[in-house]
Parts: structure tokens; C-alpha cells; sequence
């Protein structure tokens, strides 16, 4: 899979199979298209995700009336309006509408990492968050390789995880 940035781990073959159909297949192999906009999709599921989230705001906000894909997103929207902040910082008076600005608050002013559970998919260090997993193959992996594996080819030219992922998986 040259060329991918994603940045993430896949705990199955299946998150894997969606993540390559989602971003790594032609055009051309798209056979389902979305109803409301250009996108098409290599699978109908991948579509109705899509649709749903993009498309569908079924969930919609008494206040300013925003529309959002899940109700959870509109929970949290509703904080903005509420002045709620239900994430209390442990160390300091800091609160936060939003659990991951907590997070950002806790390493910022406290140092506090409390788990990193964002992988590089290239080299397996760890990360708290995705956006630094982003940075670091950007700087470090700049060719989406791990610099002791930079040539590593498979006869063929491609790369030892795409000729892996092609025989062991059939993607």
C-alpha cells in the first residue's frame, strides 16, 4: 500500500479490508454511488456510511438547528450552548465541553500522557493522539517506510506489505 498516511493500526482484517476499499481502489471499481453528491463506493456499506454521515443530519439542535449524523455529536454540540463542561482536570480548575480537550489541556500544562493508544503503522511507537501519529510520518516516514526498510522491494517493485497484503488477503 505505497502511498497510504494513514497512520493507524488495524485490530482486524476487516477494518484493513474497509480501510484499502475506503482509500485504495480505482475509480473505476466504484460501483455504488451516493445519491446526494460525486462520491461512489466499492461497497454498499461503505456508501450508507457515508450517506448517513454525510448526508442524513437526523439529529438536529433545538437551538440553532444544526444538523448532525449521530446522536452523540449532537450532545456535544449542545454543550456549546449549554456552557456545560462536564471534563474536570484532576490537577487544576481546568474544564473542558469535550474529552479530548481535556486530554490536550493534561499534556500541555501537565505533562500527563495517560495512554498512548495511536500507532505508527510503520515502526509501532506510540502516540496520544492521531494528529501526532500524522506529524510523525510526515518527518519520520516521509515515504510511508521505516528508514532501515526504505529498500525493501518485492520483485515487482512494490512494497513487502502490499505484496503481503495481496497474497495472504487476497485485497
Amino acid at each position: 500500500m505505497d502511498g497510504c498516511d494513514v497512520g493507524h493500526t488495524f485490530t482486524s482484517i476487516y477494518g484493513l479490508r474497509m480501510h484499502f476499499h475506503a482509500s485504495h481502489i480505482r475509480e473505476e471499481e466504484k460501483h455504488f454511488a451516493c445519491g446526494y453528491c460525486d462520491e461512489r463506493f466499492s461497497f454498499n456499506t461503505l456508501r450508507n456510511k457515508h450517506v448517513r454521515s454525510k448526508h442524513l443530519k437526523a439529529h438536529v439542535c433545538d437551538v440553532c438547528g444544526r444538523g448532525f449524523g449521530g446522536r452523540d455529536k449532537l450532545a456535544c454540540h449542545r454543550r456549546t450552548h449549554t456552557g456545560e463542561k462536564p471534563y474536570a482536570c484532576d490537577k487544576c480548575t481546568y474544564r473542558a465541553a469535550k474529552e479530548f480537550n481535556l486530554e490536550m489541556h493534561m499534556q500541555a500544562k501537565h505533562g500527563d500522557y495517560r495512554q498512548k493508544n495511536f500507532l505508527c503503522a510503520v515502526c509501532n511507537k506510540q502516540f496520544v493522539t492521531m494528529g501526532r501519529v500524522r506529524r510523525h510520518m510526515a518527518v519520520i516516514h516521509a515515504d510511508g517506510r521505516a528508514p532501515s526498510t526504505r529498500k525493501k522491494r518485492n520483485r515487482w517493485g512494490g512494497s513487502m506489505l502490499g505484496q503481503h497484503l495481496v497474497l495472504k488477503y487476497h485485497l
